[in-house]
C-alpha cells in the first residue's frame, strides 16, 4: 500500500508524480478546499490570498489550480504570474493584509521535488496550530486526471501582481541594506553573483544593476535561465560547494571580490569571499555573525532591539547581543517559530538567523527568510570594509578575537532502525567528553517543545541531539570555544570521536 504524503508544519513536499505517495493535483484540491472551509468558518468578511510560486516543474499549474478553486469559491487572489521569491510572497501578505498565503516550492531540494507552504496573515508560516485546525476541513485525497491543461480564468476574484509592488519591494530593500552607506551606490567592489535557475533571477540583478558601477557585477550566464531541471546547478543548495563552480568561471581574470548564491526560492545565501588568492566559502552562522557585528557596531541595533535565533544555530551571536544589551530569544528549528516571536512580541528592530543559511534584517518586508535583503547588505558591508582594507574573512577574524572563537560542525548518521534512535537519545547525555558537563538541556519539557537534547561543557561548548521526525536519522550540532581557530577545531575532533564510537554500538 502506497504512503500518503503528509501535511505537516512545513506544509507538504515530494517527488511530483502520480498516485497518493507523490505530490500531484491531488493534494492541490486537498488542500485548495480545506483553505476555502477554514478561511469561510473564521469569518464572513471579504478573504484575501497571495499565490506565489518558484520555477519547479508544475509549479505554474498547481499555482494556477489554486487561483481558479478559490476565486470559483469566491475568494480573492492575488497572483503573481511571474516566479516570485519566497520573502516577496511573505511581503505581498504583510502589505495587503492577506489572510493567508500559498508558495509553491521545493527551496533547494532536486528537480523532481516539488511543495506547497502556507503562510498565516502574519506573513509567517502556519503553527501547529493553525495546521491542526486547517487539516480538519481536508476532504479524502483523490487523483485528479487530465488537469494539465487548466487556464487562468480571469474573473473579478483574481488580481494580478503589479509592477509597483515589485518596484516597491526592491527600493525598501535597497533602503534598509544600502546600511550606513548615504549614496546608496558601490564603486569598489566586483561581485558574481547566481539565482541557481531560481527566483533570484529578476529581483536581484535588477538591484545590483541600481547599486553596482559599471563592470563590477557579473552574472553566471548559464544560471540565469528559469531551468527547472537545474541543469546546471543538479544540486541548487547553497551549503553545497558545488555550486560556486560556475560563479569561479565566471570570476576568472575579473579580478573579483566577492560571490553570492541564492537558492531557487531566494530564502537562503550562500559567500564566498577572496582571501589568500582563492575563495574562502562561509557557512551560514559566519554570515549571519558578520552581518549582525556589523549593524551592531555601526549602531543600527540600539536598545529595545532583538536577536532570534534557533536552538542549533550559532551562540556566539547571542553572546554579543547579551554583552550589547539587546534581548535574546531561542527557538527551535524552524523559522516560523521566529516569525511567531516577532508577531506575538511586536518586535521592530529584529536581526533574526538559522544556521542553515537564511537570515533576516528588516521585519517589515518579511517574516521569512530573505536572502534578497541579505545579498545585498552583505554588498554594502563588503564595499564599506574594503574601504578600510579589510575582506568579510578578515572582518571575521576580528571579531572572533573580540568575543572569542567559535568552531561549528553538524555531523549526520543514518540507520536501519527508528528504535535505534530512541536507544541514543536515552544515553545520549551519560557520554563523557574532553571536558566535564556543565547542563544538560532537554528541549521536550520546553513551552515550545522540539525533540532535541543539547549538553553543555564548563567552556560553554555546545553538543545538541536532534532526530529527522520523518526519517531513521539524527544529526549532531557542535559548537566549541577556543583561545584560536586551532584551539576549538581540535576540540570538534575530540567530540566528532567520541560520537563515532558511542553511534557505532547501535549501527
Amino acid at each position: 500500500m502506497e504512503k500518503f504524503l503528509d501535511f505537516g508544519t512545513a506544509g507538504i513536499r515530494g517527488i511530483i508524480g502520480e498516485g497518493p505517495s507523490k505530490l500531484n493535483y491531488g493534494y492541490v484540491e486537498q488542500i485548495a478546499n480545506g483553505i476555502v472551509q477554514y478561511l469561510k468558518n473564521q469569518s464572513d468578511n471579504e478573504k484575501w490570498i497571495v499565490i506565489g510560486r518558484d520555477n519547479r516543474i508544475m509549479s505554474y499549474e498547481f499555482s494556477v489550480y489554486f487561483a481558479n478553486f478559490l476565486t470559483k469559491n469566491k475568494i480573492n487572489v492575488l497572483f503573481n504570474e511571474e516566479i516570485s521569491p519566497t520573502p516577496f510572497v511573505s511581503y505581498l501578505i504583510l502589505k495587503h493584509n492577506a489572510d493567508l498565503g500559498i508558495n509553491i516550492t521545493a527551496s533547494h531540494n532536486p528537480a523532481e521535488y516539488n511543495g506547497i507552504k502556507l503562510y498565516n496573515n502574519k506573513a509567517n508560516q502556519l503553527l501547529p496550530d493553525e495546521v491542526f485546525e486547517l487539516k480538519k476541513y481536508f476532504v479524502e485525497y483523490c487523483e485528479i486526471k487530465n488537469a494539465n491543461d487548466i487556464k487562468l480564468n480571469k474573473n473579478s476574484y483574481l488580481h494580478l501582481v503589479s509592477e509597483k509592488d515589485k518596484d516597491d519591494y526592491i527600493e525598501k530593500v535597497i533602503d534598509i541594506a544600502k546600511l550606513n552607506n548615504k549614496s546608496g551606490k558601490i564603486s569598489n567592489l566586483k561581485i558574481v553573483y547566481s539565482p541557481l535557475h531560481g527566483t533570484g533571477i529578476y529581483f536581484v540583478p535588477t538591484i545590483f544593476n541600481k547599486i553596482f558601477s559599471e563592470d563590477s557585477c557579473f552574472f553566471v550566464e548559464k544560471h540565469m535561465v528559469k531551468d527547472s531541471n537545474f541543469t546546471y546547478a543538479k544540486k541548487p543548495n547553497p551549503e553545497l560547494k558545488e555550486v560556486f563552480d560556475e560563479l569561479i568561471k565566471t570570476a576568472k581574470n575579473k579580478n573579483i571580490d566577492l560571490l553570492l548564491v541564492t537558492d531557487p526560492d531566494s530564502d537562503r545565501v550562500g559567500v564566498a569571499v577572496k582571501h589568500n588568492n582563492d575563495f574562502r566559502l562561509l557557512n551560514g552562522n559566519e554570515t549571519a555573525l558578520i552581518i549582525f557585528n556589523y549593524l551592531i557596531e555601526n549602531k543600527f541595533y540600539m536598545k529595545n532591539s532583538s536577536l532570534v535565533y534557533s536552538y542549533v544555530s550559532s551562540p556566539l551571536l547571542a553572546k554579543i547581543s547579551k554583552l550589547n544589551n539587546i534581548n535574546v530569544y531561542e527557538v527551535p528549528t524552524g523559522f516560523k517559530w521566529i516569525g511567531d516571536v516577532i508577531n506575538k512580541n511586536k518586535l521592530g528592530s529584529v536581526f533574526a538567523f538559522e544556521e542553515s543559511y537564511g537570515s533576516l534584517i528588516e521585519p517589515s518586508l518579511a517574516r521569512d527568510k530573505d536572502a534578497i535583503q541579505s545579498v545585498v547588505a552583505l554588498s554594502f558591508i563588503a564595499s564599506e570594509l574594503k574601504k578600510q582594507n579589510m575582506n568579510l574573512v578578515e572582518y571575521l577574524e576580528k571579531i572572533y578575537q573580540k568575543y572569542g572563537y567559535i568552531q561549528s560542525e553538524t555531523v549526520s548518521y543514518e540507520f536501519s532502525e527508528i528504535e535505534k534512535i530512541n536507544l541514543i537519545r536515552t544515553n545520549f547525555t551519560k557520554l563523557e567528553f574532553y571536558e566535564d558537563t556543565y547542563e544538560v538541556k532537554d528541549y521536550k519539557y520546553e513551552e515550545i517543545s522540539s525533540d532535541m537534547i543539547k549538553i553543555t561543557l564548563k567552556d560553554k561548548s555546545t553538543i545538541s541531539y536532534r532526530p529527522s521526525g520523518t526519517e531513521p536519522k539524527i544529526k549532531f550540532y557542535i559548537y566549541t570555544y577556543g583561545t584560536s581557530e586551532k584551539e576549538a577545531l581540535a576540540k570538534i575532533e575530540n567530540i566528532k570521536l567520541v560520537l563515532n564510537n558511542f553511534v557505532s554500538k547501535y549501527k
